[in-house]
């Protein structure tokens, strides 16, 4: 029996690429919802009112300190309940990809804007501007600088977390090779072909983040 067969990846890479276009458009929609939820989390526990505050810790601490399996199967069978209605697989995916993923940005961006100098927003308050003026024209430029290379990061973790979907029945690019797999009987090539296309794909954007930082670094220094 041969080990590996290279016309069997190659016959079945269509349908993974397929698949992994699926992933990479999942990907790139997850981390704009999570980044603007990471924002709106960061902002409100900014504002230091309790009653704003507590829930949107709670939501933070708990989605960064449980599993996302888990996360996922919550979502997948409370979603219809809360919502009093049927909801489909993919939505369940999605919400709970873009829950998980926004309780990380949340903590990247709170680092990024208490990393710039409480004077910065001291001095713009004293120029006459808003607090939220301050926030977009001051802090936030100057934080999103400083938390670029995390956010690369966590856009790569997103894309990794995307194969755990697949046991909800999102057709991404694991829910493929797991298809492929189940009539084929040729799990080495199968599964061997998908981690070089992650690999293919988180890489490059690794190594943007590494280059970037260090960019940063120098400027910085």
């Amino acid at each position: 029996m041969d080990f590996f067969r290279i016309d069997l990846a190659l016959k079945y890479a269509p349908l993974l690429l397929e698949g992994t276009l699926i992933t990479v458009l999942l990907t790139i929609g997850v981390q704009i919802v999570s980044l603007l939820l990471g924002l709106f989390a960061t902002l409100v526990r900014l504002t230091r009112i309790r009653l704003l505050v507590l829930p949107i810790s709670v939501y933070v601490d708990f989605f960064r300190g449980t599993p996302l399996l888990i996360q996922l199967y919550w979502v997948f069978f409370a979603l219809p309940i809360i919502l009093n209605r049927d909801v489909s697989s993919i939505v369940s995916a999605i919400t709970a990809l873009c829950l998980h993923m926004g309780a990380y940005q949340a903590e990247t961006i709170r680092a990024g804007i208490q990393a710039i100098h409480k004077g910065q927003m001291m001095a713009s308050r004293g120029l006459g501007m808003s607090y939220a003026m301050a926030m977009r024209r001051v802090i936030l430029p100057q934080a999103t600088r400083k938390m670029t290379p995390e956010l690369i990061s966590n856009f790569v973790q997103v894309l990794k977390g995307t194969a755990i979907v697949s046991v909800l029945g999102f057709p991404e690019l694991m829910y493929y090779a797991n298809l492929v797999n189940s009539f084929s009987f040729r799990s080495v090539e199968v599964y061997t072909s998908v981690a070089i296309i992650y690999f293919a794909l988180a890489f490059p954007i690794s190594m943007w983040a590494r280059r970037y930082e260090k960019t940063l670094l120098r400027t910085e220094a």
